[in-house]
């Protein structure tokens, strides 16, 4: 799917139709898989939220009409990949190609002007946080999820403060 997304990307720009219908089809399997394999999200339906903890904070804290929710979400991956990253769990090359991807269709992969604090607070409500802990989705490697609720306050603060000033 990546490989699509990296060498096809004036086809999907275009949107044409056999190629885009080929990437909803292959979505929807993925997602349905991992919804069958886990229908009460308890545990592996998390990884459909990759991205989602940071993003959802940023648009809770810009009040849900300045940062459209694609947007927010990239920035959000780039944020999960970036605390992945730092704590030693996501390689520095996975990032780069997530950058890359989302530069090529035009998506942000930082915004400024948002404050860190309030997103730090929005985090806390997110809907993956259990027993006063915020569970994220990192990335051990393209395609491989997992979550992880023991990473540092400090290791957030300095992502989003790089990625949101």
């Amino acid at each position: 799917m990546l490989d699509i997304l990296e060498h096809d990307t004036e086809r999907l720009l275009a949107v044409e139709p056999d190629l885009m219908t080929e990437i909803v089809a292959r979505n929807a399997a993925l997602k349905a898989d991992v919804v069958t394999r886990d229908e009460r999200e308890g545990g592996l339906r998390m990884i459909l939220n990759y991205g989602h903890t940071v993003g959802h904070a940023i648009e809770a804290v810009t009040g849900y009409t300045n940062v459209p929710h694609g947007e927010a979400i990239s920035i959000g991956m780039m944020a999960a990949a970036e605390i992945g990253r730092r704590m030693g769990i996501t390689p520095a090359a996975v990032g780069e190609r997530q950058a890359r991807i989302f530069e090529h269709y035009g998506l942000p992969v930082r915004i400024s002007g948002v404050d860190v604090d309030a997103v730090i607070a929005a985090t806390a409500h997110d809907k993956k946080a259990a027993a006063k802990k915020v569970r994220w989705v990192l990335l051990e490697d393209a395609g491989k999820p997992m979550i992880r609720d023991d990473v540092p306050d400090e290791v957030v603060r300095g992502v989003l403060a790089d990625m949101l000033g």
